[in-house]
C-alpha cells in the first residue's frame, strides 16, 4: 500500500512536470515543423507513460498553442472545422502543407528590375549626340 502511495505521488509529480513543459513549449520561427512534432510527440508519450489521461482534442489544442505566428492563418482556418472532425492527423497535414508552400515560395518582387543605381558611379557618353 505504501509503495502504491509513493508511486502515485511520483506519477502525479511527473505528469505536472510534463504538462508544464508542454504548456511552455514553443516552436521557433526558424524550426522545422517535423522537428517540433517529434519533440511534442515525446512529451505526449511521457504523459501517457505516467498514466495521464489525454484525448485528441486536448493534444490538438496544445499543439496549436505551441506554433509561431507564421501559422496563425492555418490555426484560424482549423478553428472553423467542427471539433469532432479536428484530428491530430488533419492538423499536422495542414501545417506541413503550409510549411512546404511557404518554404517553396520564391520572392518575385525583384524579377522586373534589370539594374538599379544612384547615377553617381559613372557618366556615359552618348554616341548619337556626343553628350555626357
Amino acid at each position: 500500500q505504501s509503495l502504491k502511495t509513493i508511486f502515485e505521488r511520483a506519477s502525479v509529480a511527473t505528469e505536472i512536470g510534463v504538462r508544464k513543459r508542454m504548456l511552455t513549449m514553443r516552436c521557433a520561427e526558424s524550426d522545422k515543423l517535423i522537428t517540433h512534432f517529434l519533440a511534442f510527440d515525446k512529451l505526449v508519450r511521457e504523459l501517457k507513460a505516467c498514466g495521464a489521461e489525454t484525448n485528441d482534442r486536448m493534444l490538438v489544442v496544445s499543439l496549436m498553442i505551441t506554433l509561431p505566428k507564421r501559422y496563425d492563418m492555418v490555426v484560424t482556418a482549423l478553428e472553423t472545422i467542427e471539433p469532432e472532425k479536428l484530428t491530430m492527423e488533419l492538423v499536422r497535414s495542414r501545417l506541413l502543407d503550409h510549411e512546404s508552400k511557404t518554404s517553396n515560395h520564391v520572392d518575385t518582387s525583384s524579377d522586373n528590375v534589370v539594374m538599379y543605381g544612384d547615377g553617381s558611379a559613372m557618366k556615359f557618353k552618348c554616341y548619337f549626340c556626343k553628350k555626357r
